[in-house]
């Protein structure tokens, strides 16, 4: 049981103890650091598209006889229909730095052969941490951030009494509010981060998550120009809404077919 007293030196102070208050997404980071290289990622979609072609034809033989700039040049065919099962030949890895507990919760929900690091608060000192203050309320009525405020300022001075009354970091951790900062990377299949876009960035799901989630697919998106089709929210595929909510759609979201 890790605590105080055996780490004097402060190796295990966590990098989000300023004390800031952030508001909506200050201070929110994301970093793509891993993703197809496109001209690895149409060979193994030639594969597929010769797979379906029918037995006769040798893929070795093909890849050889192609030149780079053949292959390139087919690149629209080769990731365009079928069952497009390429998508599930490499991998996205995201950083996401800075973001709350609320959003880890939800995040590793994705289950369908993704990973996750995460920062530990079992093994950490969070000392006066970081906390971001939604959007919701942090543009609400005098009053209601003040009142966030106290009571998340009150539990933070808490975890660092009782940490320096050596309470082990894995029990101190407990009273900390779900809108401390952390931070994750997770890697999943191209095929399952796209599903997971089709609905975590759909404008009625957890803020956070959907500004983290319209990022992601924007980073992506630049790196990867070539499956900017594919990176969507699904009501905008064919222009109607999914939502299952009992809120009033209109109400937190501005696309047209949302429509109650």
């Amino acid at each position: 049981m890790l605590k105080h007293s055996m780490d004097k030196e402060g190796v295990y102070n966590s990098p989000l103890a300023q004390g800031r208050i952030d508001k909506g997404y200050e201070n929110l980071e994301v970093r793509l650091l891993h993703y197809p290289q496109h001209e690895d990622f149409v060979k193994t979609a030639l594969f597929g598209e010769y797979a379906h072609a029918g037995g006769s034809i040798n893929p070795i033989k093909a890849l050889d006889d192609l030149t780079t700039d053949e292959l390139m040049s087919k690149a629209g065919d080769y990731l365009s229909g079928g069952l497009e099962q390429y998508l599930e030949s490499d991998t996205v890895t995201f950083l996401i730095y800075g973001c709350t507990r609320g959003f880890t919760h939800e995040f590793v929900r994705t289950r369908k052969g993704a990973w996750f690091l995460q920062q530990t608060m079992r093994h950490s000192n969070m000392g006066y941490a970081n906390v971001r203050m939604p959007e919701y309320i942090a543009s609400a009525p005098l009053g209601v951030p003040e009142t966030w405020l106290y009571a998340v300022r009150r539990v933070l001075n808490a975890y660092v009494s009782l940490v320096e009354l050596d309470i082990p970091y894995q029990d101190a951790r407990t009273v900390l509010p779900i809108a401390t900062e952390t931070w994750i990377i997770g890697g999943m299949p191209l095929r399952t981060f796209l599903e997971a876009y089709n609905y975590r960035a759909c404008f009625g799901f957890y803020p956070e998550m959907v500004w983290i989630f319209h990022e992601m697919g924007r980073l992506l998106g630049e790196a990867c120009p070539w499956l900017k089709d594919k990176i969507y929210i699904s009501c905008q595929k064919d222009h109607r809404c999914y939502y299952r909510g009992v809120e009033n759609v209109e109400q937190f979201c501005t696309l047209p077919w949302a429509k109650e």
